[in-house]
């Protein structure tokens, strides 16, 4: 067996729920066997797997040349001797008179499995309209499966990301180890019977709410529910209540950094791991089979949420999910019937996406508030914003900006007392007006606010007109803080466009949005039902935070529960 330059022949997590696992590696190359050149593609597949496997995992990986006895052999002995319970063969599969991997495959394996070589062609065809000389194949030889990629290490990703999903279920038919993947990187795709119970991601907080007759009833169609921009979970409440209430379990949860969840810096917002907050939320979700009924799990978000269930969904794939609901913003827990909020005692599972006032496309947002707050107030917000990130690479404490102040205030992110002691000290910084989550148009908000919003905006708060620029007349002064080193996050965060995954949501789809809301423009929204394969666009004549306010809060969830009981039961 060779060593792979660079990469370890091992990884995982021990502590993961899937079982330890061996893989087979073999590159076909007559170059790279005979010392021509480096073999890129063997390490090429290893780096896969330390990317995309959650499991622990070992790898055995051979170079030999295109002589068919030659491969022939090294399968028989990586599935025979080494355990291995996945081999992978890169190269050899063209049309070439030396390219014999598909027949040396053919001749080990008692049985074929022609799909794996299809879908690869197809989705090489979207790159390269050679695919179509491709020859893979994958097979079976006892409880291992083989499969043939191709050569060239880029193609190598392109077509494992995409059929891996299906590889952890088939070695788990034939009686091999249970692989678990990272969600984020592939999804895998089991039947809610055949999964275990997903570790929540560490030091995450999440609340399971369930109907009060759901002990002794069937399992609970389940919905996975997230908040916006500055939001946490408590905040979702009257939404939850609602479902609960229709007869679906809720599984709500704080992405990292927020709410009841860990991490440091405090109240940071990193669209990419809160994607991969939400994957882990599902597959927690899924494997709370027995509790709930994973088979009709649904998607619900609001505002930044909103434009992560479109992401979400794309990412699961057809048949993971029954619906999405797409909104604006999280909304306040102010008045009606609160919900029952023992962590303890609440479970969920899926259903319908929903898409309320969702952030759609980050450019365009992104654009227009640069445009509300001017060329000097982008370039004061982005010098800040740099100064925070170095600060934070040396240790410094954390700079904590009220939502929308005029002074900042620097703690160190361990509570709300600690933060209102900043807060008192803020006048002594002596520092020019700092960032805002939000603020006027030409402040240095992170969201630029029309009159008229800012107006919605304070009501929604539960302030005063006079108390919408001042938030820090509010006791739970913690809960309106955000890191400055998240400000810079948001700058580099700007592309997040889930607009760009809306053609892959398969489930019905239901986007909520409001037709003058001025943060997440209903532009937008319109041009993403009209991509999506089975959306549903409800446009109500509101600013982004009056879906929150009556009577808009009302019609919108009104249309949303008649939404996921059609497709979400």
């Amino acid at each position: 067996m060779a060593s792979a330059p660079g990469v370890p022949l091992q990884g995982g997590d021990p502590g993961s729920v899937g079982d330890a696992a061996v893989f087979g590696v073999i590159t076909v190359s007559d170059r790279a066997s005979g010392g021509v050149y480096k073999d890129l593609s063997g390490p090429a597949i290893l780096q896969f797997f330390h990317d995309a496997i959650e499991s622990p995992w070992a790898a055995r990986y051979v170079v030999v040349p295109d002589e068919q006895p030659l491969i022939e052999q090294a399968i028989k002995d990586m599935a025979d001797a080494q355990g291995c319970c996945l081999v992978v063969t890169t190269g050899g599969t063209g049309p070439a008179p030396r390219d014999v991997t598909p027949e040396a495959t053919e001749a080990v394996c008692s049985r074929m499995l022609p799909g794996y070589g299809e879908q690869m062609r197809a989705v090489s065809l979207k790159y390269v309209p050679t695919a179509v000389l491709s020859r893979q194949t994958a097979g079976i030889r006892g409880r291992t499966l083989v499969i043939n990629l191709p050569g060239k290490p880029k193609s190598i990703r392109e077509t494992f990301d995409e059929v891996f999903r299906s590889i952890p279920y088939c070695i788990q038919l034939m009686g091999g180890p249970y692989v678990q993947t990272v969600a984020a990187v592939v999804p895998a795709f089991r039947p809610p019977a055949d999964m275990r119970a997903a570790r929540p991601a560490p030091g995450a907080d999440g609340w399971l709410h369930t109907p009060a007759e759901a002990a002794s009833a069937a399992p609970r169609p389940v919905i996975v529910m997230a908040h916006g921009l500055g939001g946490d979970k408590s905040a979702l409440e009257r939404y939850a209540d609602a479902f609960v209430g229709a007869g679906f379990a809720v599984f709500s949860f704080d992405y990292r950094y927020w709410g009841g969840s860990q991490g440091e810096p405090r109240r940071w917002v990193v669209p990419d791991a809160q994607v991969e907050d939400w994957l882990s939320a599902v597959a927690y979700v899924q494997g709370l089979a027995g509790s709930v009924d994973p088979r009709r799990l649904s998607l619900w978000g609001t505002s930044f949420a909103g434009g992560h269930v479109i992401t979400v969904a794309a990412k699961l794939g057809a048949g993971a999910v029954k619906s999405v609901v797409s909104q604006a913003r999280r909304a306040r827990c102010r008045g009606g019937a609160r919900g029952r909020r023992c962590p303890a005692q609440r479970r969920a599972t899926r259903a319908p996406r929903a898409a309320q006032v969702p952030h759609l496309d980050g450019r365009l947002a992104s654009a227009l508030s640069a445009l509300h707050r001017g060329a000097l107030g982008n370039a004061v917000l982005a010098v800040a914003s740099l100064a925070d990130a170095k600060a934070g690479a040396k240790g410094a404490e954390n700079l904590y900006v009220p939502l929308a102040s005029r002074r900042a205030a620097r703690g160190a992110g361990r509570g709300p007392a600690r933060a209102r002691r900043a807060l008192a000290q803020r006048a002594a910084l002596h520092r020019p007006p700092p960032p805002r989550q939000a603020g006027p148009r030409g402040s240095l908000a992170l969201m630029q606010l029309s009159d008229d919003e800012l107006e919605a905006y304070g009501e929604y708060k539960g302030l005063s007109p006079s108390q919408a620029g001042n938030e820090t007349v509010l006791g739970d002064s913690w809960r309106h803080y955000l890191t400055r080193a998240s400000l810079a996050g948001s700058l580099s965060a700007s592309p997040y466009s889930p607009i760009n995954y809306v053609h892959g949501v398969k489930a019905p789809l239901l986007i909520v949005a409001g037709t003058k809301d001025g943060l997440c423009p209903f532009a937008a929204a319109k041009l993403a039902a009209a991509k999506a394969p089975n959306a549903t666009l409800l446009a109500l004549p509101a600013l982004h935070f009056e879906i929150y306010l009556h009577p808009m809060f009302d019609q919108a969830l009104a249309a949303e529960v008649a939404f996921l009981r059609s497709n979400g039961m």
